[in-house]
Order: structure tokens, then sequence, then C-alpha cells
């Protein structure tokens, strides 16, 4: 199981997805107005909400235990697979939940339903190291989900809906094709043994839903679809950073399961994890809040109430990158109980702070609270993870933690300036070294052997 080139695949499909959907929203932006942008985003909040509440058996766990019993020589996909992709059969009666929302929403019920089912199904292949068929699955959803919705966006929002459905039909056919032979199955006692151990990361993937949708919610509530259309368009761009760093997490936990299963220490592959993920956060934040202005003014000018907003989230998001990674570390050790702490922490505030400061500054408000939620997540994981004894804080966390609050910068016209100075500053106080990259140089392809070797030949020993 290599970390690194799974990572690579992650990378490369996040990048594929996330220029399909600019695509989709460039065009929306330009023939459609913000009310369809609102439409399309109540439906990502509709399935994200949909996938924290049925997910009873977490998905993070049902890949952590199929990883485990790969790196224990265990043969075969065992119980927890089969037992996995038949919860979405006892699930399923309660996501009709979705009658309770407009009218568009319920059209969207098959499409929730398979998202559901291959979520499952992906867990369970990431579990098992297929880094390659998950991410192949994938850029084709993204590729008909995206294409098809761009292509027929006149046709408005129920085409919209069939077009994701087509796509989500294809991509949980294509993953049963790769677990033929696994067939779902309900074992009691195994479903009872993972949501009962699993039952704090449930609990904080609904905490984590509003943590991390909350802001939207109330915007959708107290403004309208025009203005969460505005806010959900420069969010998804902001995001960027985030689904990038995010493919690295997609075969992190899998592959520190299954390296710590064979006795390597988390600490070790923790800390390097956590500062080269802050070096790439941090850059890819200033720059993104730099050139936010020029983005939204030519490519999206009806949405130009959203750049502080967007500048905001980017900042925020890119520098929350390390810490949501130093949480796969926890659930490789199966220390579960911290995340329903670290959810509910965020919840609370996004809540609080959401209704505090929407009112009075709208959308760059709803940015502001999203930023609060994430400096507490933030910290609180961190805590945890010296706590569980997964992450230790070093002379070099501090230093990269003690950079934050100048990203700050990256919203003046002095961005340039620390954008240069972001990788500068890494190298010169040794934040991260050649020793860091020699701990990955046995997982680089040969393709990327040069590459690995430049950037090593630019870092202090």
């Amino acid at each position: 199981m290599n970390p690194l080139t799974g990572a690579l695949k992650f990378l490369a499909s996040s990048i594929f997805t996330s220029l399909f959907a600019l695509v989709f929203f460039l065009v929306a932006g330009r023939v459609a107005s913000p009310v369809l942008v609102g439409q399309v985003a109540v439906l990502q909040l509709v399935e994200g909400m949909a996938y924290a509440s049925m997910s009873l058996m977490p998905t993070p766990v049902v890949t952590r235990e199929v990883a485990h019993g790969l790196g224990s020589g265990r043969r075969g996909y065992g119980t927890v697979a089969t037992s996995a992709l038949g919860f979405t059969l006892m699930a399923s009666p309660f996501m009709l939940f979705v009658f309770l929302f407009p009218s568009y929403v319920p059209l969207a019920l098959p499409y929730y339903l398979l998202g559901l089912y291959s979520n499952y199904q992906s867990s369970v292949l990431q579990g098992r190291g297929r880094f390659t068929d998950i991410n192949v699955a994938n850029m084709t959803f993204t590729l008909v989900k995206w294409g098809l919705s761009t292509a027929g966006i006149s046709f408005g929002i129920g085409w919209i809906v069939m077009a994701w459905t087509a796509a989500a039909a294809i991509r949980t056919g294509f993953f049963q094709w790769m677990l033929r032979g696994v067939r779902p199955r309900i074992d009691v006692l195994e479903v009872r043994r993972i949501v009962v151990t699993g039952l704090p990361v449930y609990l904080s993937g609904l905490a984590a839903f509003v943590a991390a949708a909350g802001d939207r919610l109330i915007v959708t509530y107290l403004m309208g679809a025009y203005f969460i259309g505005i806010y959900q368009l420069v969010a998804l761009a902001a995001s960027v950073p985030t689904v990038v760093g995010g493919s690295v997490s997609s075969a992190l936990m899998p592959s520190a399961t299954y390296y710590a299963a064979k006795g390597h220490g988390l600490k070790e592959m923790s800390s390097p994890t956590f500062r080269m993920l802050a070096l790439f956060g941090f850059t890819a934040g200033v720059a993104g809040a730099g050139v936010a202005p020029f983005f939204i003014s030519h490519l999206f000018p009806k949405y130009a109430l959203g750049v502080p907003a967007m500048q905001l989230l980017l900042l925020s998001f890119s520098a929350m990158i390390p810490f949501t990674a130093l949480q796969n570390y926890l659930i490789t050790k199966a220390s579960y109980r911290p995340f329903a702490v670290i959810a509910a922490a965020g919840a609370a505030v996004d809540v609080a702070a959401s209704l505090l400061l929407i009112p009075a500054f709208g959308v760059t408000g709803a940015a502001l609270a999203q930023a609060a939620t994430d400096v507490v997540v933030s910290l609180t994981t961190a805590y945890f993870c010296v706590v569980h004894g997964v992450f230790e804080i070093g002379k070099k966390e501090k230093l990269t933690v003690m950079a934050i609050p100048f990203l700050l910068m990256g919203v003046t016209p002095a961005w340039p300036v620390l954008l240069a100075l972001v990788p500068l500053a890494f190298r010169q106080l040794s934040l991260v070294t050649r020793g860091d990259f020699d701990q990955i140089g046995g997982f680089v392809p040969g393709a990327l052997k040069p590459a690995y070797a430049a950037v090593r030949g630019c870092l202090k020993g």
C-alpha cells in the first residue's frame, strides 16, 4: 500500500473534479441567475445532511477496519465489508426526509441513495488500497455529473438532478463490479460492533456537518436562494486547496493504519505530514486570497459581493489543512471519542457566530463565522492528537502554528511578498527538511524521481 501514489491518484481526481465543477459554475454564473446556483447549493447541502445522518456505520471506521485486517494478514474482505454494503438497505427508508424540502429536492432521492451506497463501496476499496479503482470511478462520475449538467443547464434544476443521478448509477455499478463477489449482507453483530465503536465518529459527523454547513444553512434561511448562490460559488472556489489537501487524507488514513499494524510509529508519520501540508496550505491560501478579486470580478462579475468572503475562506480553509490531516491518525489509533467533542465545539461556534455575524455582515459574516469555527476545530484537534499520543508539538510545529496569523496579509496588496516569504521561511527555519522528504523517498514512482530530487535539493538537511 503506497500512500504517496495513492495521494497522487486522489490529487488527480480532486483536480479533475474541481475543474469540471468550476466550468459548470462559470457557465451558470454567466447564463443563469444566482437563484439556480442557490438551488444547486441546496441540493448539495441536503446531500451532506443525508450522508452525515445516514452513515451510522461511519465510513472512516469501515476503512480503518478493512485496512487493519489487510495489514494483519487477513485474507478476503470480511464481514465488515459485506455488512457495510448491506447497511444502506437498512438506512434507506429514513432517506425519505428529503420530502420535507422544496419540490426539486425529492427528485434527487435516487441520487442520494446511490451516493450513500457508493460511499460504503469506496470506504471498503480504500481499506484494501484500491486507490486506482476509486479514482477511475470518481473521475467518470465527475465527467458525467458536471458534463451533462453544464451541457443542459438551460433546462433547469430538473435536468441537473437527472444528470447527477445517471452519474451516481454509473459510479455505483463500477464499484460493484470491482467488488464482485462481495455481496451486501447484514450481519447484526458486526453492524452493532461498528455502530457502537464508531458512535463518537458518527456523532462528530453530524456536528461536523453543522460546523461546515451551518453558516450556509443560516444564509439560506435568513437571506434566501440569491445570496446562498453567491456564497456557495465563492465557498466552492475557496475550497479548491482543501480538496487538493484532502486528496492526501484519502490515502493517508488507510496507509497509516496499514503501516501502524506493521509496527511503525504514528508520531514519526504525523509530524512531517503536518509540516509539509502546512507549507502547501499556507502557500495555496495566500496565492488564492491574492488573486480572488481578479478571479471573481472577471469571471463572475455578478458575484463581486462575495470577494471578501472568498478571501477569508481561502485563508481559513488552507490553514486548516494540516490539522484536518491529523484527524486521520486518531482514527488509525481507534481513538474515536475526541471526534464528538471536536465537532460539537465547531458546530456550537459556527451556529452562534453565524447568527451573530450574518445579519450584520451578510455573506462576509458567514465567512467570518466559518473562520472562527475552523480555529476552534483546529485547536481542539491538535490538543486531542497530543493527548492521545499520535502527534507531538515540538519547536518546528510551534513555529508552524505561530505563522498562521501572518496569513492575513494575503488580503492586502502585500500578498505577493508574503507568497515569496512562505516557502523561504519554511526552508530557512528548517520546518520542512530533506530528512522529512527522505521518509517518502521510497514511495516515489520512477517517473517522479527527478522532480522529487529537485525539490529535495532546495531544502536544508
